[in-house]
């Protein structure tokens, strides 16, 4: 249905336009609107302290990866040496194998325990067992 022009043409006057503007307050979008560069500076600093964070513990872990794998060498090192050190046919080798004992005793990160038992191994090598040690092979004592 086409309506008449006369029908919705406004009709031609010199009056003004009264626009009347009603002060409701401000609404909920635009308090928002107002803390959202507030918000993206606090999202942006917990990510920097979360990934500061999951860094430190990569960190760690794979430093304490690295010191594990040292030692499982060190180890593995070892027994090498008390193996050559206990071959009593080859002189020269049971040579190298004291020597390497030797050297392994003497690293930084060497703690007493483990120093204690190259001292009881080369003691072994060179002098033989103890004595006590020898009585204690194949026997039990009964209580």
């Amino acid at each position: 249905m086409i309506l008449p022009a006369a029908y919705w043409a406004p009709e031609a006057t010199n009056e003004p336009i009264r626009i009347e503007m009603v002060d409701g307050g401000a609404e909920v979008w635009e308090i928002l609107a107002a803390f959202g560069p507030t918000a993206i500076v606090l999202a942006a600093l917990i990510t920097f302290f979360v990934q500061r964070q999951s860094l430190k513990h990569q960190r760690d872990a794979l430093e304490q990866k690295t010191k594990s794998d040292s030692e499982a060498e060190w180890w593995r090192r070892v027994q090498w040496a008390i193996d050559a050190a206990l071959a009593e046919q080859d002189p020269k080798r049971q040579r190298i194998g004291l020597g390497m004992l030797n050297d392994a005793a003497m690293e930084l990160d060497v703690g007493t325990a483990e120093q204690r038992i190259l001292l009881i191994v080369t003691d072994i090598v060179l002098a033989g067992p103890p004595p006590k040690t020898r009585r204690r092979i194949g026997r039990r004592r009964r209580p």
